[in-house]
């Protein structure tokens, strides 16, 4: 949750906390405000309000942890590296070229050190989606990540 200006609110955000007015419920906690309530909280000089944030709104445990800035951080690191594994094995798949050994370790540490523990790392992995065509590296990536944790 967080506490912000009316002048910030928009139609479709949900209250975090009742509203009160001289004592009395303006608007309950859990309101999805619209255009009306947010002129009525004009009308009455309500100055802040505190609205749900999207993480509030997670039901579940993965679900909360895509909302985590260190896992937004992860998944950009993790899609980069994903890139340059690719772009590796694709190059020793069609031109025949070695892979260097110190590029994957640089792509394994640059991953490594964002992770604190293997549970973690399992939450990350699980929430990191991939689509078809990229399975079968981010397999070979993230089993490598797992063996190097454990």
């Amino acid at each position: 949750m967080k506490t912000i200006t009316r002048m910030e609110l928009k139609p479709g955000m949900v209250l975090g906390a009742d509203v009160l007015y001289q004592g009395n419920i303006l608007f309950p906690a859990k309101t999805k405000l619209d255009n009306g309530m947010i002129h009525k909280l004009q009308r009455y000089s309500i100055l802040c309000v505190t609205v749900l944030e999207n993480v509030d709104m997670a039901y579940t445990h993965y679900e909360r942890i895509q909302y985590d800035a260190k896992f937004k951080e992860f998944e950009k690191a993790h899609n980069e590296a994903l890139l340059s594994y690719k772009d590796a094995f694709m190059n020793f798949l069609y031109k025949g070229s070695k892979i260097p050994d110190d590029l994957l370790m640089n792509i394994y540490e640059s991953l490594a050190v964002m992770i604190p523990n293997g549970s973690v790392l399992l939450d990350y992995l699980y929430n990191l989606m991939p689509n078809e065509d990229e399975l079968t590296f981010n397999q070979c990536l993230n089993s490598a990540l797992l063996a190097g944790t454990f």
